[in-house]
C-alpha cells in the first residue's frame, strides 16, 4: 500500500493498525453472524440444525412446515403441534392464547429467513463500521485497548455498550482539565490594591503559580506529566480534574436504595461531587460508616431517606441536565428525588433514628439553594431537636467505644456546625446553646474518626490527602465561637444586636487565637483546595462583620481608640484588610478552580465582596475605578455560573445586575454573555419564587436583618422595575 509523503509517521501506523483490526472484526462479526443466523433459523423451523439423523416421519413433518407459513411462537416455546392457521391457529383457540408468528401474512418462510439474515448483516455491519471509526478517532492506547477486547472475545455490541455508556474508554477519551490557570472575566490582572505587605497570601504557592514568576509557570506548562513534582501537581490542576478514590463509590449501588432512578452510573457520579464538594464544608453523617452500610446494605448508618436526600441536593451538580436548576419542573430528576425524600422524611416522622438526624441538614440546604430557606428550615430544626432527644450532645454512662459511638459523635459536632452556620450568616439565634459536649479528637491522633478523602489527579499515579480531619475541625473550633457570640447578642431576626467595643475586641481575640493556631495544611501558605479556602473566607466574613460594627461605634463613640484597639491596628485598619485578604481568596478560588462546579457556600462570600465594592465598605479611597468594577464583574460571574446549577445563583445575578451602575451593568453583559445581547438573561427572577429570610444585604454585625431578607429586596426591586417601566413614555 502507498504511504502519502504528508502523513506522519504515527497517523500512518495507527492507519495500518485499523485497517488490520477491521479485517480482525470482520472476521469476529463473521463467526457471530453465523452463530446469529443458526439461531434465527432455528427460530422458524424446527430441528433445522440439528445434528442427529432425522428420520423419515421428521424430514416428512418438516416439509410440511416448509410449505406452510411459519410456526407460531407460542408452539415452539410450549411443544404443541400448531397448523399455522391465520390469524390464530386451532392449538392457540383451544387455549384461548394469542398466536405470535415469526413470518409477515405475505411472507413464505423463505422470505422470512431472507429478512432475517438481513436484518443481522445491517445490525453487523453497524456496529463493525462505527467499532472501525473508533480504531480511526481515538488514541493509539485507546485504539489498542479496543483491539486487545476483541482478542479476549468480547462481541462488537458489548464494546460499542462499553463506550457509549461513558465507562473506561470514555473516561480515556475525555482529556483531563490540565489549564494552570482560568482568566479573569473583565481585568486579567489583580487589583493594584491588593498588593499590600499585610496580604498574606500573596506569598502562597497558589498565588505563586498564578501570578507569580512567569519562566515557573512556563516550564510547569510544558513539563510531561513524569516530570512535575508531585506536590506541586495540585497547585497546578483545578480541583474538579481530580477525583475521590474509594473502591465504595465504584462498589455502591445507588438504585437499591432509591426508586427514582435505575441509572447507577449517573448516581455515582453525583455521590463523587457530594462528597468532593458539598460534603466537605456541609457534613452532617461519617462518610465511612455510611459507605460501608451502603455496599453491604445495612441500615444502621444508611437509609432511603438519608440516600434520597443528598441525591435531591447533588442533582444540581448533574451537568449533562441542562434544566437541573427547574426544581418546581416534575420531569426533572431533582424534583423526583426531593419528592420521594419527603415522602420517607414523612414515614420517618416519631422514629428517632441517627439517619434521620443526618438527613435535616441536607434537605434544608436542598432547599436554600433553591431559594427557600424559609421552607427548608423547619427540617434543620427538627433535625437538632431529634439529636438532642437521641441525647447524641451529651457524655452519659451508656457510651460504648466502637463505630457506632464515633458515628454519632461525629453526627454531633456535625449538627452542631450546620445549625450556626446557618443561623450566624441570617444573625439568628442559635439551635444549640453550647457546644456538645461529646470529644472532638486532633486528626493527627485519630484520622480515622474523621474518615479521609484521597484525591488522583489525571497523568499521576499519586494519591493526595484532602486534610478533611483538619478542615472538619478547623471548621468546629470556629463553629463554637460563632456560637458564643450569636447566644450572647442575636436574639431573633426582629431584634437589633447590641455590642459593646470591648464584646468586640473579645471577640476579635479568640478569632485571632483559632487563625493563629491553624494546622499546616491550613495555613496561609499551603491552602489550596476549596474547603480550605472556603474555611479562611468563612473566618474573613465574620471578622468583617464584626470590624463594621466597631468602626460605627468608634465614630459614635468618646473613647474613639480602646487603648488604641490593638496595639498594632484600628477597627478601620483591620476591616480594610480582612477584606483585601477576602477578596484574595475570592480570586485564587476562582483563577485555581472556577466557579463553575456546584459548590453551595460560596455564594455567600461573593454577595458579600460585591455588596462592600458597590458600597466602597472599609476602603473609600479606593480610586482604582476599573479594579472595583472589575471585583463586581467577577462575582457576578460567580452568581451566573452558579445560576446554571441552582435557583439562588441566578435571583443573585439577577439582583446584582440590576442594582450596579449602568456602566458596570454593561460590562456584566458584555464580558459575561459577549455577542448578541439577546443571549443576556430578560427574563427576571420571579420574587413570588423566591421563600428566603437570608438577609442578603448584611455586612454589620450589629444591624438588624429584620428588613434585609433576600424575598423582601427582591419584591421591592420588582416594585421599583415596575414602576419604572410604568413611567417610561
Amino acid at each position: 500500500m502507498a504511504i502519502p509523503g504528508q502523513i506522519p509517521i504515527l497517523r500512518y501506523r495507527i492507519y495500518t493498525f485499523a485497517i488490520i483490526a477491521h479485517n480482525f472484526v470482520s472476521i469476529i462479526v463473521s463467526r457471530d453472524e453465523r452463530r446469529q443466523t443458526t439461531s434465527a433459523l432455528a427460530g422458524v423451523i424446527p430441528g433445522c440444525i440439528s445434528q442427529r439423523p432425522v428420520d423419515a416421519r421428521t424430514r416428512a413433518a418438516q416439509g410440511l412446515a416448509l410449505d406452510q407459513e411459519g410456526y407460531a411462537e407460542e408452539h415452539r416455546r410450549c411443544s404443541l403441534r400448531c397448523n399455522a392457521q391465520r390469524p390464530v391457529c386451532s392449538a392457540c383457540q383451544k387455549r384461548n392464547v394469542r398466536c405470535h408468528y415469526d413470518a409477515d401474512p405475505s411472507e413464505t418462510p423463505g422470505q422470512a429467513l431472507k429478512r432475517k439474515y438481513s436484518q443481522l448483516q445491517e445490525s453487523s455491519s453497524s456496529s463493525t463500521d462505527k467499532i472501525y471509526k473508533i480504531l480511526q478517532m481515538r488514541s493509539e492506547d485507546e485504539a489498542l485497548d479496543v483491539f486487545h477486547r476483541i482478542r479476549r472475545g468480547a462481541d462488537p455490541d458489548s464494546i460499542l455498550r462499553l463506550i457509549e455508556n461513558a465507562d473506561v474508554m470514555i473516561d480515556l477519551a475525555v482529556a483531563p482539565e490540565t489549564r494552570l490557570r482560568f482568566e479573569f472575566p473583565y481585568l486579567a490582572s489583580m487589583p493594584m490594591y491588593l498588593y499590600a505587605a499585610s496580604n498574606i497570601y500573596l506569598q502562597s504557592p497558589i498565588y505563586d503559580y498564578a501570578f507569580g514568576d512567569e519562566s515557573r509557570r512556563q516550564r510547569a506548562r510544558s513539563s510531561p506529566p513524569g516530570q512535575v513534582v508531585k506536590e506541586t501537581i495540585p497547585f497546578l490542576r483545578p480541583y474538579h480534574a481530580a477525583a475521590v478514590i474509594d473502591p465504595r463509590l465504584s462498589k455502591i449501588k445507588p438504585s437499591d436504595w432509591t426508586v427514582v432512578s435505575e441509572n447507577d452510573h449517573l448516581m455515582r457520579a453525583m455521590l463523587q461531587h457530594f462528597f468532593m464538594y458539598e460534603y466537605q464544608w456541609h457534613a452532617s453523617f461519617q462518610k465511612d460508616c455510611f459507605l460501608d452500610d451502603m455496599v453491604s446494605g445495612h441500615r444502621q448508618f444508611c437509609s432511603p431517606l438519608l440516600v434520597n436526600s443528598i441525591l435531591a441536593h447533588a442533582c444540581h451538580s448533574a451537568t449533562e441536565h441542562p434544566n437541573r436548576v427547574e426544581y418546581w419542573n416534575p420531569r426533572t430528576l431533582g424534583y423526583l428525588f426531593m419528592a420521594e425524600a419527603k415522602r420517607l422524611w414523612d414515614m420517618e416522622a416519631g422514629n428517632l433514628r441517627l439517619t434521620t438526624v443526618q438527613a435535616g441538614p441536607i434537605l434544608y440546604l436542598a432547599h436554600a439553594i433553591c431559594g427557600s430557606d424559609k421552607i427548608g428550615r423547619a427540617y434543620l430544626v427538627q433535625s437538632v431537636a431529634m439529636a438532642e432527644k437521641l441525647a447524641i450532645f451529651k457524655l452519659d454512662k451508656t457510651r460504648v467505644s466502637g463505630k457506632a459511638q464515633d458515628a454519632r459523635d461525629f453526627t454531633a459536632w456535625a449538627i452542631f456546625i450546620s445549625q450556626i452556620h446557618n443561623q450566624w450568616y441570617f444573625q439568628d439565634r442559635p439551635l444549640l446553646d453550647e457546644k456538645p459536649q461529646v470529644p472532638l479528637p486532633d486528626p493527627n491522633d485519630n484520622q480515622d474518626w474523621f474518615g479521609e478523602f484521597w484525591l488522583k489527579y489525571p497523568s499521576s499515579d499519586e494519591l493526595y490527602p484532602a486534610h478533611f480531619g483538619a478542615s472538619f475541625r478547623g471548621h468546629a473550633l470556629l463553629s463554637v465561637i460563632f456560637n458564643d457570640i450569636a447566644c450572647e447578642h442575636y436574639l431573633g431576626q426582629e431584634h437589633k444586636p447590641v455590642f459593646s467595643l470591648r464584646d468586640i475586641l473579645s471577640y476579635y481575640k479568640r478569632l485571632e487565637n483559632w487563625f493563629d493556631g491553624l494546622p499546616l495544611p491550613l495555613t496561609p501558605k499551603n491552602i489550596i483546595f476549596p474547603v480550605h479556602l472556603k474555611l479562611h473566607m468563612h473566618y474573613y466574613n465574620s471578622v468583617i462583620r464584626l470590624m463594621v460594627a466597631a468602626d460605627k461605634l468608634q465614630q459614635q463613640s468618646i473613647c474613639a481608640i480602646l487603648d488604641r484597639w490593638t496595639a498594632e491596628s484600628t477597627a478601620r485598619q483591620l476591616l480594610s484588610e480582612a477584606i483585601a485578604s477576602l477578596e484574595t481568596l475570592i480570586r485564587l478560588y476562582y483563577i485555581r478552580h472556577s466557579f463553575e462546579r456546584l459548590d453551595t457556600f460560596i455564594v455567600q462570600p461573593r454577595a458579600e465582596l460585591a455588596m462592600i465594592r458597590q458600597t466602597d465598605t472599609g476602603d473609600s479611597n479606593i480610586l482604582d475605578t476599573e479594579s472595583v468594577q472589575s471585583t463586581v464583574v467577577l462575582c457576578a460571574q460567580g452568581f451566573r455560573d452558579q445560576g446554571r446549577n441552582h435557583y439562588l445563583g441566578q435571583a443573585l445575578f439577577h439582583l446584582t445586575r440590576n442594582s450596579v451602575r449602568p456602566e458596570t451593568r454593561s460590562l456584566i453583559d458584555k464580558y459575561l454573555y459577549p455577542g448578541p445581547q439577546v443571549l443576556v438573561p430578560s427574563t427576571p427572577v420571579l420574587a413570588h419564587e423566591i421563600h428566603s429570610n437570608w438577609p442578603l444585604n448584611i455586612i454589620d454585625a450589629s444591624e438588624n436583618p429584620r428588613n434585609q431578607r433576600l424575598s423582601d429586596v427582591l419584591k421591592n426591586l420588582e416594585k421599583i422595575t415596575l414602576d419604572s417601566s410604568a413611567e417610561a413614555p
